[in-house]
């Protein structure tokens, strides 16, 4: 790799004024006084505070005119209680929620990365990375900003941003335009918070801060939301109580005054004085009727429960910044989910083996196969020779690391069954994965060739076959129909096929196929029916083929009958909004 020099002190700092710096931006903490104020805002607290103000007025006026009635200033104080615990519990929870937050998003702008400047590689803050810089990327880091590649290959986790296991293939831009940042999949850029699971290259920083995917992401979320269900469903109850207390107060008022002024003619009263305290105790009665129609516990009852249910998942290390979405996913009906890593692992593992005549060996239990262990010697080590010989990833504290997700997945089966004693140091050639041919191969010192890659592009000039005993036989059309039966079997179950070969002589010898999958969570299928019994109908979404994403929905219990409706993009395209409708129902 050739030596970069990066931008110097100036043009770093010419660069930032231009364009800033590479920092998030955030919305400014509130303070708790703040937030406290804010809740009176509430359209219920609002009631409240009217009411409040009237029953203070009148409390006043009953001191004053004792023959009115008398002052009962409990009432007030228990109104000013309610208003108190209601505005209080709600601006605890969201202030603690707001300074969790912003704690995380300190921890993780205090990340480094390794910059070129001044001609030398130095570490420098997330936050501090400008337009125009070059950084270097090794396996393991964490992408800080979009980009460009200018040398070197890399493989990158982009499940953050496209929910998909597999790493991408990032490649350098060359003399080609820059694609727009729009293009997850594109090879020729790489974006902030993606992960490089291989491979070393130097990028430059072409958008920055909220001029990334992830920035524009974090702004978006920064936006206000509109009221939650709940709560707008209470806005209209709180109208509809003001309404009727308020009508109620006025009928009682029309009411009282008529038939006092019938009552004070008909004895002779009606003078000034009299007619002032039938004013007076209407008008206290009438708002004693508007206090009485508002159920000033509500408001406190749902700021408590609110802070209550924060809190609780707080405990769980789950972060729920805007409290009203915990109830708001209470009116959920319909959720829309994604595969990879919500109801998969967003993992690749070994899940079985098979040999040519069909023969089948389970890693994980998931059949009733015989188990990997009964592998006669021979086979098994020309199996492990095959996958582990012919392997990037590397061992470290007892994982895999490096490499891509299949060498990983192929690496960790073998370590969690102890089966390492492959020797690396007697391989002389090495070819690596080639996407034109689809095969990586490893050669040893006794002349071996092992390989491994796709069965449709490998299997074509392959003639034999290792048995369960590790002879080696013909590929007969009979052998041929049975392993294309159950390669069909094992890609209906969400398997990823890969063919593992040697060669003994001229000869290809197929050793054995591996199935590789990204597993369905093992609690998956309860939430999926905890789920269906509240009322929540579950929806898959995934970018695999039809086939494999029907599998992975039945294991997981989200296709279990034969009218629930799988779509693929065009299938949806193709329907009308009211034909949507009719199919919602049943979607899967």
């Amino acid at each position: 790799m050739k030596k970069f020099k990066g931008l110097t002190s100036a043009e770093v700092q010419a660069s930032k004024n231009a364009h800033g710096d590479n920092r998030l931006s955030s919305k400014e903490a509130n303070s708790l006084l703040s937030i406290f104020i804010e809740a009176f805002q509430d359209q219920w607290i609002l009631i409240l505070l009217a009411a409040l103000g009237l029953k203070i007025i009148f409390n006043f006026v009953g001191m004053i005119f004792p023959a009115i009635g008398e002052a009962n200033w409990y009432e007030a104080i228990s109104l000013i209680f309610a208003i108190l615990m209601s505005t209080g519990f709600s601006a605890v929870s969201q202030y603690r929620n707001e300074q969790k937050f912003n704690t995380l998003q300190e921890e993780a702008s205090k990340t480094n990365a390794k910059v070129y400047r001044d001609g030398k590689l130095k570490e420098v803050l997330v936050d501090d990375i400008v337009k125009g810089d070059q950084i270097l990327l090794q396996s393991g880091d964490k992408i800080p900003v979009d980009g460009i590649i200018l040398e070197g290959e890399l493989k990158v986790n982009q499940a953050v941003l496209n929910g998909e296991s597999e790493d991408a293939k990032k490649l350098p831009l060359g003399d080609q335009a820059e694609p727009d940042s729009s293009d997850l999949f594109t090879e020729l850029k790489v974006f902030r918070g993606t992960v490089v699971t291989s491979g070393e290259a130097v990028m430059e920083a072409t958008q920055i801060g909220d001029n990334t995917v992830l920035g524009s992401i974090n702004t978006s979320l920064q936006e206000d939301s509109k009221d939650s269900p709940s709560k707008e469903k209470l806005n209209k109850l709180a109208g509809n109580i003001g309404v009727l207390g308020y009508s109620a107060g006025a009928a009682y008022s029309v009411i009282n005054l008529v038939l006092g002024f019938i009552a004070l003619n008909k004895a002779n009263n009606l003078n000034g004085g009299s007619i002032f305290l039938l004013i007076i105790e209407t008008i206290l009665f009438a708002v004693t009727i508007i206090i009485m129609a508002v159920p000033e516990g509500l408001p406190m009852m749902l700021a408590l429960v609110s802070s209550m249910n924060s809190g609780r998942l707080l405990a769980q290390n789950i972060l729920v910044r805007h409290p009203d979405t915990i109830e708001t996913a209470g009116y959920m009906n319909i959720l829309f989910s994604d595969k990879t890593g919500t109801i998969t692992e967003g993992k690749l593992s070994v899940v079985d083996f098979f040999l040519a005549d069909g023969t089948l060996y389970a890693a994980t239990g998931e059949t009733e196969a015989p188990d990997f262990d009964t592998m006669s010697d021979s086979l098994k080590a020309e199996m492990i020779n095959g996958i582990g010989l012919n392997n990037d990833a590397m061992v470290a504290d007892g994982s895999a690391v490096g490499s891509n997700a299949t060498d990983r997945a192929l690496l960790d089966f073998l370590i969690g069954r102890s089966q390492l004693d492959f020797d690396t140091n007697t391989i002389t050639e090495k070819q690596q994965f080639n996407s034109a041919t689809k095969f990586a191969s490893v050669t040893t010192k006794d002349g071996k060739t092992y390989i491994k890659g796709a069965p449709e592009f490998i299997l074509n000039d392959c003639y034999y076959y290792l048995d369960k005993d590790g002879n080696k036989q013909n590929f007969t059309d009979d052998i041929k129909a049975r392993f294309q039966e159950l390669s069909l079997e094992q890609a209906n179950r969400s398997m990823r096929l890969l063919a593992i070969l040697n060669t003994d002589g001229n000869d290809k010898v197929l050793i054995g196929i591996v199935c590789i999958r990204d597993n369905v969570r093992s609690s998956i299928k309860q939430t999926v029916e905890t789920m269906n019994r509240a009322g929540v109908q579950v929806v898959m979404v995934t970018g695999d083929r039809k086939e494999t994403a029907v599998a992975i929905a039945k294991e997981a219990g989200i296709v279990t009958g034969q009218n629930d409706l799988v779509l693929t993009h065009d299938e949806l395209s193709a329907l009308s909004d009211q034909e949507l409708k009719q199919q919602l129902p049943h979607l899967k």
